[in-house]
């Protein structure tokens, strides 16, 4: 009944409509139930050329069926319009498509290839406003153990934006963080300024090959040393000690001798 009100007066679909919407089991609905909640609430954005909601969000991309996927690899296989127009529905759809390929959709499953590469290319569009980079980084950190993918990235954390800087951060340790590379990242985020997600990029490190190279870089580089010793108050206190990831690491392999 929902949809049938919608339909009739489009003005009651708002952030509250679409919340109440979408918060409905799917598995009580059949395929075509599902697509009609879910093409009724991206195309209304759609036309309206603004966000989707940040909590339906969460849970519109569980309504997604094989027809409403593929119009969503049209819009950004080949999106048109104006740049805001780009900016609004291509962030949309990527914000769609990145949590289903978090879950695991299989919908998507047969085109993470395709989607790998188109991701990488949204990544390095250069946009000064950032959330394309940012949807796109979010998508391709589910590539997990794909290192390489790190190479194939601009580095951003130049760019303007400290939420580009900040989902490129995330990005990389997300995918490897045991990898040199994105140790690199890490550390060349933290002498940067960018303390918090370079730091807990760190905290993601879990082998040994990732905790000795960690202290190969304390030992070799003074001025990562330094800003790390520098904000060490502000991860570690009374209530909490942020670096406890890190020293459980070097406490587990300590009697190592690659690591002594």
């Amino acid at each position: 009944w929902m949809i049938r009100v919608a339909n009739d007066n489009p003005a009651v679909i708002d952030e509250g409509f679409s919340d109440t919407i979408t918060s409905i089991d799917p598995n009580y609905l059949n395929v075509d139930e599902k697509s009609k909640i879910f093409q009724l609430i991206f195309q209304t954005y759609l036309l309206k050329k603004t966000w989707i909601p940040r909590w339906t969000r969460n849970t519109l991309p569980n309504f997604c069926q094989t027809v409403d996927y593929q119009k969503m690899k049209l819009i950004i296989a080949d999106s048109k319009g104006s740049e805001t127009d780009n900016l609004i529905n291509l962030g949309n759809a990527l914000d769609v498509i990145s949590r289903m390929l978090t879950n695991g959709s299989p919908l998507i499953k047969k085109d993470r290839l395709w989607w790998k590469t188109k991701l990488v290319s949204l990544a390095n569009i250069g946009n000064e406003n950032g959330v394309i980079q940012r949807h796109a980084l979010s998508a391709l950190s589910s590539y997990v153990g794909e290192s390489n993918l790190v190479n194939q990235v601009t580095n951003l954390l130049t760019h303007k934006s400290n939420l580009v800087r900040e989902a490129y951060l995330d990005f990389c340790s997300d995918i490897d963080p045991n990898s040199d590379i994105v140790i690199n990242k890490m550390v060349d985020g933290l002498k940067a300024g960018e303390e918090i997600y370079s730091r807990h990029g760190l905290y993601k490190i879990n082998n040994k090959r990732g905790t000795q190279f960690l202290l190969e870089k304390l030992v070799s580089d003074p001025k990562f040393l330094k800003q790390f010793l520098d904000k060490e108050s502000i991860f570690n206190g009374h209530d909490r000690n942020g670096d406890e990831a890190i020293i459980c690491n070097i406490r587990k392999y300590a009697n190592d001798k690659d690591i002594q």
